[in-house]
């Protein structure tokens, strides 16, 4: 349990030195430029990184649309009254950053610049633009960023309530951020970003969906995060180039039967709505590697889920089940599953069949039985079971030779300190486990 603002105190399991308290300080990325990251290959590398699975808790459960990379200034000058900074990525690409200049209007010092127009990508977020006049001037702009998605739920952005013509006079556009603004709506001239790859739209103030997206046959990955839709279109299963479908924190109550003819989607995230049910044509989806629902209503799944041979991530936080859905058992490929802050009395001893499983989050529950066969998943090394019913652990905790973190964080129902594995006692003693203590924050 990392609470990503503030650092908590984690009790970790460790292989050889047992049971260990340690405070956790997150790192905060440098967060100044992106670049596009769409491809199978990639998303499973990152999948390996230490801390992406992080992001999909019920508390923090983000998945950036873009993929961050660090930057060196190469050019620091003042152009009017305006301070600029060109600056060149990791990657090589050189950029104009203009953020957080608390700019009303784009200094036509800069669009007018030959130098500047060359730059690949500008930074605009975090000013109060209502506007974006001469930037098609900028012609060889491939990425714009008139708002930041930059995880923890924030998103910097600027005043615009409609999408500028100009962007539509940029040949080369493919990523457009347009996080944070005050968009009533997207107008079906959005046709006109016939190269775009990357389009996120959250936190604004939409309610529905042009038709014309369909016609975007590059789009890879839309963020729609924080607007004010209550149902996804039936035209989405058109959209078959769409890998990362991103609608967290809207109001959708229903998701449509033909979503699975998103051929190629890989992530969807449809953590913080309204569902109640997920469609019986879930298993039907052939590529979909990371399925976030938390934080919604959801009393069960539909049978067809233990079909997606493919799904590796699934997030089921916050919800309001009672039993373990029987198909999560037979997701053969299941690496994380987050079970956390639900009314779960048992998981079954089923679970020991999901042999790829490394990561399995049941907080927060009312479990109070832990199955023997856990130690049949070979391969898990996070583990996070606090805030249940447990009066002590069983020793088949003792065989989870390759556990990294073992999260307790808790009492038993009874108010009694969980003691070690295998002891006896029902008190503390000199070898009792010691668990941190502090509340679990819900959202």
């Amino acid at each position: 349990g990392i609470n990503a603002e503030y650092g908590r105190y984690v009790t970790t399991w460790n292989a050889c030195r047992g049971l260990v308290i340690s405070k956790v300080k997150p790192k905060i990325k440098d967060s100044g430029v992106v670049e596009l990251s769409m491809d199978r290959e990639d998303l499973l590398f990152r999948m390996k990184e230490p801390h992406f699975l992080d992001n999909f808790s019920v508390l923090k459960s983000d998945l950036l649309p873009y993929r961050i990379l660090p930057t060196k200034t190469i050019l620091h000058s003042t152009m009017g009254k305006v301070e600029i900074s060109v600056k060149e990525r990791s990657d090589g690409r050189i950029g104009i950053d203009l953020g957080l200049k608390y700019l009303t209007k784009i200094p036509e010092e800069v669009c007018y610049n030959a130098d500047m127009q060359q730059c690949t990508w500008i930074d605009l977020s975090r000013n109060k633009l209502e506007s974006l006049d001469n930037l098609e001037l900028l012609i060889h702009l491939q990425e714009v960023y008139i708002g930041k998605v930059l995880g923890h739920g924030k998103f910097y952005g600027n005043m615009l309530s409609r999408i500028p013509s100009q962007l539509y006079q940029l040949p080369f556009l493919r990523i457009l951020d347009m996080s944070g603004n005050k968009l009533a709506e997207l107008p079906t001239s959005i046709v006109n970003l016939r190269h775009i790859e990357c389009l996120s739209v959250a936190r604004n103030q939409l309610t529905s969906l042009p038709k014309e997206l369909e016609q975007l046959g590059n789009l890879k990955t839309l963020y729609l995060d924080g607007n004010r839709l209550t149902e996804l279109p039936e035209f989405l299963s058109r959209c078959h180039s769409i890998r990362r479908l991103s609608v967290r924190n809207n109001d959708v109550t229903k998701i449509p039967d033909s979503i699975p003819l998103m051929e190629n989607l890989e992530v969807l995230n449809l953590h913080g709505n309204e569902l109640t049910a997920l469609p019986e044509t879930m298993g039907e989806f052939m590529n979909l590697v990371v399925l976030i629902v938390s934080n919604n209503m959801l009393r069960g799944l539909p049978a067809s889920m233990e079909a997606i041979s493919t799904l590796e991530v699934l997030g089921l936080e916050k919800n309001c089940l009672k039993f373990m859905p029987v198909c999560v058992h037979k997701i053969q490929n299941l690496r994380m599953l987050a079970l956390s802050f639900n009314e779960i009395t048992d998981i079954g001893d089923d679970i020991g069949q999901l042999k790829h499983l490394d990561r399995l989050w049941i907080e927060g529950n009312k479990l109070e039985v832990f199955p023997e066969t856990l130690p049949l998943a070979a391969e898990l090394d996070d583990l996070r079971i606090g805030c249940n019913g447990y009066t002590g652990l069983p020793d088949c905790i003792g065989q989870l030779y390759g556990m990294r973190d073992l999260s307790i964080n808790s009492v038993g129902s009874t108010g009694s300190p969980i003691p070690s594995p295998g002891s006896t006692t029902s008190g503390p003693s000199t070898s009792a486990i010691t668990t941190s203590r502090f509340s679990q924050k819900r959202y």
